[in-house]
């Protein structure tokens, strides 16, 4: 039986790794679409409509960014998945202003395609139950005067006096809160607060509930086992025939999943932070900030030293957890604010809003300290080199500061690594 209940288009002009991997897709989707090349990988999306797309950019006759350029103007939400060489940055950037969802570095690394591809298919799943809950919500609202207990059952929908005391709790919001409705009724909102939920996003709530305005947001909670979820709520005033103001109506929507599809979707799924995506994404909006706004911006890009030679000793099951051990050492130690993303391979990007160069410099040379006197596995030392700079007035666009940065982490590796350059 297949591993996930998804169709796969797999697009590869070499005819050896094409049929290899071919066999082993199979062992994981209910069925596998194979392409030898951009052209056969279009008619074959057309002829079969696939959940997901892997494909290789370099091929004859249609390469992979034609392929994605054509399937987009038909398709702007099928997940694509495309491999290529690391050097390749230019196409690999073209790729993700096309919307791919994921990117591979050749050579392929079997582990590391599995991880990418259960992903991607949860994230597929994700969105098909996303969709189904959202179906089963239109139709409940479109019987709504014909059957309240269709309500009941598929509306998370509350009730509460001036008090807040809860007066009536649907089915629903008994399903998602895991309390039974007399668990709900007659005690108030407090038990299930998300305590990580800034007070000043409940104080704005209720300032608008007391004008006498429907409140309309996104709010997360904790239901009876701990676990957090997510609901959309429109809140507004309750009144009574004789228009005297009672209590407070609430109706919501389960937009967990949604939350889920989103952490997903910019996370990089080894590492836990930004994936190269939302990192450039993140940039594109701080720059287009620092030109009309004059913020202050800096950006510190840093490759892990010899990481080649630690994968070719002791294999990627180590150089993983070097990567993860780096991750989470600098984000211990940069701010919250801070945006922190997996540029690629071993590659890191940090951006550094509302500082200076010197700032930048010297965070720099913190985490380049850290690394070197806190991360040792096995009998490795990881060190790492990096580049630092910081937007300024000439730069066109991203890439003239992202070219910036990267000459300085070269200069960094050139002069001996484990050290810093700023520009």
């Amino acid at each position: 039986m297949a591993k996930y209940d998804l169709t796969l288009l797999y697009v590869e002009d070499d005819d050896i790794n094409r049929d290899i991997f071919t066999q082993s897709f199979k062992r994981k989707f209910t069925e596998v679409y194979p392409a030898c090349d951009g052209l056969d990988g279009l008619e074959q999306y057309k002829r079969y409509k696939p959940d997901l797309i892997l494909t290789d950019i370099n091929m004859p006759r249609l390469d992979g960014l034609g392929l994605i350029e054509k399937i987009r103007e038909q398709n702007t939400e099928i997940p694509i998945i495309i491999y290529s060489a690391f050097s390749e940055q230019d196409k690999l950037l073209k790729a993700i202003e096309l919307g791919v969802t994921q990117y591979l570095i050749k050579p392929i690394n079997r582990i590391q395609m599995n991880s990418v591809l259960k992903d991607v298919s949860e994230l597929i799943t994700l969105r098909k139950e996303k969709k189904k809950n959202e179906d089963k919500l239109k139709e409940a609202y479109a019987q709504i005067n014909d059957s309240f207990e269709l309500i009941d059952e598929y509306i998370i929908a509350s009730q509460t006096d001036l008090e807040g005391i809860i007066t009536y709790a649907s089915d629903a919001f008994c399903k998602v809160s895991k309390y039974e409705r007399d668990e709900l009724v007659g005690g108030t909102f407090k038990k299930l607060r998300d305590e990580k939920l800034d007070i000043n996003y409940y104080k704005k709530l209720w300032d608008t509930l007391l004008k006498g305005d429907t409140w309309v947001g996104e709010l997360s909670n904790i239901d009876k086992n701990g676990a957090r979820y997510w609901i959309k709520s429109y809140i507004k005033p309750k009144y009574d025939l004789k228009g005297n103001h009672v209590g407070y109506t609430q109706v919501s929507e389960n937009i967990t999943n949604e939350k889920l599809i989103e952490k997903i979707s910019i996370t990089d799924q080894l590492t836990k932070v930004y994936n190269r995506h939302k990192t450039v994404e993140s940039l594109h909006q701080i720059f287009l900030e620092y030109k009309r706004y004059k913020v202050e911006a800096t950006i510190i890009m840093l490759d892990i030293d010899f990481f080649k030679k630690i994968n070719d000793t002791y294999g990627h099951i180590i150089g993983d957890e070097v990567l993860i051990r780096v991750a989470n050492k600098i984000k211990e130690n940069i701010r919250e604010t801070d945006i922190f993303g997996r540029w690629g391979g071993e590659e890191f990007l940090i951006i550094a809003t509302n500082t200076s160069l010197e700032y930048g410099y010297n965070l720099a040379l913190k985490l380049c300290n850290v690394l070197e006197d806190e991360i040792k596995i096995k009998d490795i030392n990881v060190t790492a080199s990096f580049g630092v700079t910081q937007i300024k007035d000439d730069d066109k666009d991203e890439n003239v500061l992202l070219n910036r940065a990267d000459t300085a982490l070269y200069s960094s590796k050139e002069n001996g690594r484990n050290m810093v350059t700023k520009i």
